[in-house]
């Protein structure tokens, strides 16, 4: 109750209509993703839909004062680009196995470090890390720019694009391709098929050399084309359901069966475990 009636209200305080549905629809998914597995022999899918709820709420009451406040979008552009410097500060020792965060959070608590090596900053995990920083990209363009040689050099984004680099996480493919799409729409459509076909070659190529270097996720790469001549001629695919990961492409295949069968999983999904 404490969780769930902050969020709401925060909801309904918003006066932009396309937010406000969708805090309140992601809310009573996750208060039907509670209720449940309540009693559930695995706590862990309970744990995790309240740590979402704490995460909605937080984002409604901060996109409330942010949409509330007077201060200049510059300002708050200047803030996102700083809270990103910080991160990828408190991250760079990570790289070499430092992590002076951890050293700081173990003098007043115990602490697991589960993802040793791993740039994670304070957000703990390496793919929260990256979606944080892909999604701050926009207010790194144009700022802090010089021309040499005729062309314009931003070199804090090409900073910032070269650390994704290094986190290994969907958000860095998200932040190139979403930057290549941007750039390239002021050309003509064959210069932008031509950007767009780049990318998209840049992107297999970094997944290829991620794949392949860490040995992270290769078992769903070699899974990939059975389970894709499944889904395409049976219209669905088969789920172990005592597997505890089933990988990225099975749950993609799992939630295109289920549109297939009926439009209204597009909108509703089929309840928890679905990821």
């Amino acid at each position: 109750f404490f969780l769930i009636t902050p969020a709401i209200i925060a909801a309904l305080s918003i006066e932009n209509r396309w937010v406000k549905a969708g805090i309140l629809y992601a809310v009573a998914w996750q208060i039907a993703i509670f209720l449940i597995t309540f009693n559930h022999p695995n706590a862990n899918v309970t744990g995790a839909s309240l740590s979402m709820m704490i995460a909605i709420g937080a984002g409604a009451v901060l996109y409330k004062f942010v949409s509330m406040s007077e201060l200049p979008t510059e300002k708050w552009w200047a803030a996102l680009r700083w809270a990103v410097i910080a991160q990828v500060v408190i991250a760079t020792p990570q790289i070499f196995g430092i992590n002076p965060y951890m050293d700081i959070i173990r003098l007043f608590t115990k602490v697991e470090e589960r993802l040793p090596g791993h740039l994670v900053g304070t957000l703990g995990n390496r793919n929260y890390l990256a979606a944080f920083i892909a999604y701050a990209v926009p207010a790194f363009i144009g700022w802090k720019t010089w021309k040499a040689a005729g062309r314009t050099i931003n070199l804090p984004l090409i900073g910032v694009m070269a650390f994704l680099f290094f986190c290994f996480s969907p958000g860095t493919l998200a932040a190139f391709l979403a930057l290549v799409v941007v750039y390239s729409w002021k050309h003509p459509w064959k210069q932008r098929l031509a950007w767009w076909a780049g990318g998209v070659a840049v992107a297999v190529g970094y997944t290829a050399f991620y794949v392949l270097s860490t040995g992270y996720h290769l078992g769903e790469f070699r899974a990939l084309p059975s389970q894709l001549q499944e889904l395409l001629s049976t219209g669905k695919v088969t789920q172990d359901w005592f597997q505890g990961d089933v990988g990225r492409f099975m749950m993609w295949f799992m939630a295109i069966g289920k549109i297939l069968q009926h439009w209204a999983y597009a909108l509703f999904g089929y309840g928890p475990g679905a990821f």
